[in-house]
């Protein structure tokens, strides 16, 4: 099973992309709006041209198959949270659970450089939406997030009918013990960080050595 995940940010226009690939592993690979392979980024080919243009440069581009698709709107989100976890959501770190507030599932979910000129953002994401998809695939929550989808319909656009998609949840927080690879890209060392007036833009210099780990990784044989 191959899916790809969007993070769709119009706010500040700068979307992430989550390549998952369920089988007897796992594999995460999350995208910046950045990424490129010497042609437009992601995030522009995303804007100008949507979910389709997307998993066409994913099968094509990245030798990356993807048979289905999930939008989240984080603008959706912003209102969704603050309405099913008025208390916060407890999320598990590498140091235990921690709770995080509402202000604070809205505002890490939106895609930024650190400090550090890394994306540690990429980890907030993945450990709130495992978070989120725990809570809202449990059948006690069952009426609720249908409740929920109906009054923000903008929050999930899927190829994906609900049923299958619940199903889907449950089969991959069942996997969370199998052998997982995770990357971001780019990779690290392989873009450069400059500092413009209101953000960090990202610019990537290393084409080759990204394109190689994507083909050795569609190849099964990335380490």
């Amino acid at each position: 099973m191959n899916f790809l995940v969007v993070l769709k940010d119009t706010l500040i226009e700068r979307s992430t992309f989550l390549y998952v690939q369920l089988n007897a592993h796992k594999t995460l690979l999350h995208f910046s709006p950045e990424f490129h392979l010497e042609g437009l980024t992601l995030g522009e080919i995303y804007q100008a041209e949507g979910m389709q243009a997307i998993m066409r440069f994913f099968e094509k581009e990245l030798e990356l198959p993807v048979e289905d698709y999930i939008e989240l709107s984080l603008g959706a989100w912003d209102q969704a949270v603050a309405e099913m976890f008025p208390e916060g959501l407890t999320i598990e770190t590498e140091m235990g659970e921690k709770q995080l507030s509402v202000k604070q599932l809205q505002t890490q979910m939106r895609y930024q450089v650190d400090e550090e000129n890394s994306f540690s953002i990429f980890q907030r994401q993945q450990k709130i939406l495992k978070s989120f998809l725990k809570v809202i695939s449990k059948k006690r929550n069952l009426l609720k997030t249908t409740q929920l989808l109906k009054k923000y319909p903008t929050l999930l656009h899927t190829s994906i009918q609900f049923p299958q998609l619940l199903s889907m949840i449950h089969r991959f927080m069942r996997l969370q013990q199998l052998p997982s690879k995770k990357l971001t890209l780019p990779l690290a060392d392989t873009f450069r960080v400059v500092n413009r007036e209101e953000e960090k833009k990202v610019i990537v210099i290393d084409f080759t050595r990204n394109r190689n780990v994507l083909h050795q990784l569609s190849m099964g044989k990335a380490n």
